[in-house]
């Protein structure tokens, strides 16, 4: 990974997810020194220079300060506090951010969702149900399954056929992708979640059946439905 690819925000972000997770997983832990950035590196098959990148940007957060030996110290603050500045501050997860792009996917989807029902293929349906089946058992085993979900979803824009749709479904998931992890957990409290999870079924039945105009109504009402749910997680 070079300098020019670490820019790239999906690469960048992922390797700030990788850090994060090591502080929830108490690798790194609040006042005490980090791995040098060639040990975290090679633990992460990344180049030392990618690594010192981020690391510099948590010590510009104040989330990470350097010695004058060189040697870098997670501060001394509450692990659950670091986390969050990391992902408000770094990775930019925002419930308000979250809904606009639930308005645009409410736009995206329910169009290839109509389209899916015309054009879907063989292949099309398996890869859709493959798709379903993970997130389902994801459920059942009290996952959060955030990446299931955009997986399933993912399935569904690309049996539409439509190049485009599917290169703008990508920009705007590698966007949505750190808030939904972030707020799926919140959802997964909520006692009508596993209302949107059957729905999904329900969305595969349509396109497998051909059965445009209520597939387009589902998707649609399964949007609107998520994004008020999200709008609860903010009173």
């Amino acid at each position: 990974m070079n300098a020019a690819l670490l820019h790239e925000n999906r690469d960048y972000f992922e390797l700030v997810r990788q850090v994060v997770k090591r502080i929830e997983q108490g690798a790194f832990l609040p006042g005490e020194y980090l791995p040098k950035a060639a040990d975290i590196a090679k633990e992460m098959g990344v180049e030392t220079e990618s690594i010192e990148t981020v690391l510099n940007r948590f010590e510009a957060e104040g989330i990470i300060y350097k010695k004058p030996s060189g040697e870098y110290f997670l501060s001394n603050s509450d692990r659950g506090l670091l986390i969050a500045k990391i992902k408000s501050n770094i990775l930019h997860v925002h419930t308000e951010d979250l809904i606009e792009l639930l308005e645009v996917r409410e736009a995206i989807e329910s169009r290839a969702i109509a389209l899916a029902c015309d054009r879907r293929t063989e292949p099309d349906l398996k890869a859709i149900e493959a798709a379903l089946n993970t997130l389902e058992e994801a459920i059942a085993n009290k996952q959060v399954a955030a990446k299931a979900d955009i997986a399933f979803h993912k399935a569904i824009i690309k049996a539409s056929h439509n190049h485009m749709l599917i290169k703008i479904a990508d920009i705007l998931f590698d966007s949505f992708k750190e808030s939904l992890l972030e707020t799926r957990t919140k959802v997964r409290r909520l006692d009508r979640v596993d209302h949107f999870i059957n729905e999904h079924r329900q969305m595969f039945n349509h396109i497998r059946d051909q059965q445009k105009e209520e597939a387009v109504s589902l998707m649609m009402n399964h949007i609107e439905n998520t994004i008020g749910l999200y709008r609860s997680l903010k009173e």
